[in-house]
């Protein structure tokens, strides 16, 4: 019975989601302390135990929330992200998640390579680190390999803004509007230095979410992109323009993924796809 009125009380959210629910009061959560403690208390039996993703590439899979957005369990999170995981990976492939928050691409991912592919998850939070520990116990998958650690330019250390919303969590050097918690300490490296010390197995594919830190990330996998060419699947944050620039000297072209305008002049969250341009150069000189 109790399974039952979870998955009801999912529907119900969803459709609201989808449907019914206008985006002002959707964004406003995030803004408005009144919108942000109905809705916290209207799904906080949901976002606090394991539940199953109702739609979507990652349907069927379960999911404990550990707090983080409802949209992730009912499977209506980033949708054209998901669709793209879809169409760019296969079984037997390598995908990284850099900045995986609480595992939810982790798990579509995962389930898409299958146990002949891996999945390698990058991400600095403690509280979700364990949170993707338990959600890949809670689906069975073994081929996944999580690293504690931020992804940037070189390899060292950083302060690390934790946010009360899990997915917003950002260097302390960054600036992007969040609800700050607490800061902390963590081992940052890059995916040059990674992949040539042999610790990472090659990517086909690898998605950046890292709230306003993607260039960084990207300049430290400058080698990586220019000899390996994977797809790269980035969530940028009002750099939109320089996103496309970086990419665009790196050889790769660029798509909107959430509409159909340039990159450049998508939305300041927009969530984008960059594959190499064919008969794109050699590894290109670090500035």
């Amino acid at each position: 019975m109790r399974q039952r009125t979870t998955r009801g009380s999912l529907r119900l959210l969803s459709w609201l989601i989808e449907r019914r629910l206008p985006k002002r009061i959707a964004a406003a959560q995030h803004t408005n302390p009144l919108v942000r403690t109905v809705w916290r208390r209207t799904s906080h039996t949901l976002r606090w135990r394991p539940v199953p993703i109702l739609s979507g590439p990652g349907r069927g899979l379960r999911i404990n929330l550990h707090g983080s957005a409802v949209a992730f369990a009912t499977g209506t999170a980033e949708r054209p992200l998901q669709e793209a995981l879809r169409r760019e990976l296969a079984p037997g492939m390598t995908f990284f998640d850099v900045g995986a928050n609480v595992g939810f691409v982790t798990l579509i991912a995962a389930s898409i390579v299958g146990p002949s592919g891996r999945v390698v998850a990058f991400e600095p939070v403690p509280e979700n680190v364990a949170a993707i520990r338990e959600n890949l116990a809670l689906n069975a998958i073994e081929w996944v390999e999580l690293h504690q650690t931020a992804i940037a330019r070189s390899s060292g250390s950083a302060s690390l803004i934790i946010s009360e919303v899990s997915a917003f969590s950002r260097l302390a050097h960054i600036s992007v509007p969040s609800e700050d918690r607490e800061r902390i300490e963590v081992a940052v490296t890059s995916i040059d230095e990674l992949l040539a010390s042999g610790s990472v197995p090659k990517p086909d594919v690898i998605k950046i979410d890292v709230e306003g830190a993607e260039l960084e990330a990207i300049e430290g996998m400058r080698d990586t992109l220019a000899e390996l060419k994977p797809v790269l699947l980035c969530e940028v944050h009002d750099c939109n323009a320089a996103y496309v620039e970086l990419m665009n000297g790196l050889g790769y072209e660029t798509v909107n993924l959430d509409e159909d305008v340039p990159v450049e002049h998508g939305g300041r969250n927009a969530h984008t796809l960059a594959r190499p341009r064919a008969g794109a150069g050699e590894t290109l000189q670090r500035s």
